[in-house]
């Protein structure tokens, strides 16, 4: 009755020094694997720290941007699609976003976005984009612009939803500027003050 109880004993403190854990799971063996595993994990670090911030979201269209010291991880609101431009003007919860970027002026972390602006046509109009942390305050606020396809919301699309993240400009002193951009039925959000690479040495 010895061997058994010694092997058990052997094995667990086996386990304990190096760390084993028979419920780790194992590593991803391709990228395809490795996509879906990191898909379904920030998905649901997302959901969780949106249930906190109280923004439901959809997590069909999410974006990971990762470049120049910064990373940004963020998913829209649910029911954005059904967002009207003329709803900006009370405020719209566009989503929630892990926000890590070198030149930002609030400290990294994940935060609800809300974004205001008062279009009366379809067009260009100046808006903000209020960061909000999980305390309710307002971390930061940056300038956005909305572009409004139409006042009204269309009755049917195919991809009602879709969020990105592009570079737009390089100049001898930053990295580049880059464009997050939140687009619905009838209109796109966009602000350069959420991914901000650090400044670099002029030559």
């Amino acid at each position: 009755m010895r061997k058994p109880i010694l092997i058990a004993f052997l094995t667990l403190t086996v386990a304990a020094l190096t760390g084993c854990s028979c419920s780790r799971t194992a590593a991803p063996r391709t990228i395809a694997d490795a996509t879906r595993q990191w898909t379904s994990e920030t998905e649901q670090m997302l959901r969780d720290e949106a249930n906190r911030l109280g923004v439901p979201l959809q997590t069909t269209p999410m974006v990971h941007y990762a470049q120049w010291g910064a990373a940004f991880y963020t998913a829209p609101a649910a029911g954005l699609e059904k967002v009207a431009p003329a709803d900006f003007s009370r405020g719209v919860n566009l989503g929630v976003a892990y926000v890590d970027s070198p030149g930002q002026s609030f400290p990294a972390g994940y935060y609800s976005l809300r974004a205001f602006a008062d279009p009366r046509a379809p067009g260009d109009v100046d808006g903000r984009l209020q960061i909000i942390d999980t305390g309710g305050k307002v971390a930061a606020e940056v300038p956005a612009t909305l572009t409004v396809e139409s006042m009204q919301v269309p009755a049917q699309t195919i991809h009602p939803v879709d969020v990105s993240v592009a570079a737009a400009k390089v100049n001898a002193r930053y990295n580049g500027i880059h464009w997050t951009t939140y687009v619905s039925n009838a209109w796109a959000l966009r602000t350069s003050g959420l991914v901000v690479p650090p400044p670099v040495a002029t030559p």
